[in-house]
């Protein structure tokens, strides 16, 4: 079982349950960081960050369905077109890969391959997903049952060395970014909590 630390509240109705679902199925050496907040004027906040032996993974949690066809720039929930959310989940690995390099001790020695992977699990449990006419097969998109497998193989494929001394450093860094301190605003407005949302803008209440 993986080591599984909540450090913000769940979104939606499947972020908890895939988070638990993952912690139990991957390995006792991997962590998982649900509801991570990230440093940074744009406070990006990241579903699910999962540390393995090789890679990293930032995963964006989407409850969708039960049909959903993928696509490049759109994807269509039951015809409902929604953002493709590999676009913003892309955008937070890419603060994720660049955070590390600043503050893990280690990490940045560790070569210019990408160590920091985004991922979408799709967690409804009746899911039918089809994929349209520019939809890239090279994309992670997995159902939350095929999720662990996936995680996995991708790292243990991994052409590079695993994470080593570097790995602990990341994790301390993860674990130990101050929570968000006081209520944030918006112009005038208190930013009490996230809504879920159907595409990539955040949504705040």
């Amino acid at each position: 079982m993986a080591d599984l630390r909540v450090k913000g509240q769940y979104v939606g109705p499947g972020e908890k349950k895939t988070a638990e679902y993952l912690a139990q199925a991957l390995p006792d050496e991997w962590v998982i960081f649900a509801g991570r907040k990230l440093p940074g004027p744009n406070r990006e906040d990241a579903d699910l960050v999962i540390v393995g032996e090789r890679l990293i993974f930032v995963v964006e949690e989407k409850a969708w369905g039960p049909t959903i066809v993928v696509d490049d720039n759109h994807w269509y929930v039951d015809n409902d077109p929604r953002p493709n959310p590999l676009n913003r989940v892309a955008q937070v690995a890419r603060v994720v890969a660049s955070t590390l390099k600043r503050n893990a001790r280690g990490y940045e020695n560790l070569g210019r391959a990408h160590r920091v992977v985004p991922a979408v699990v799709l967690s409804h449990s009746n899911l039918r997903v089809l994929g349209g006419v520019n939809h890239d097969e090279r994309e992670h998109i997995w159902s939350l049952q095929d999720a662990p497998s996936s995680l996995v193989g991708l790292d243990r494929e991994f052409h590079g060395p695993s994470l080593g001394q570097a790995r602990r450093s990341v994790i301390t860094y993860l674990d130990d970014l101050p929570r968000l301190v006081g209520t944030p605003t918006l112009g005038t407005y208190r930013l009490e909590s996230r809504l879920a949302s159907a595409g990539q803008e955040q949504t705040w209440s």
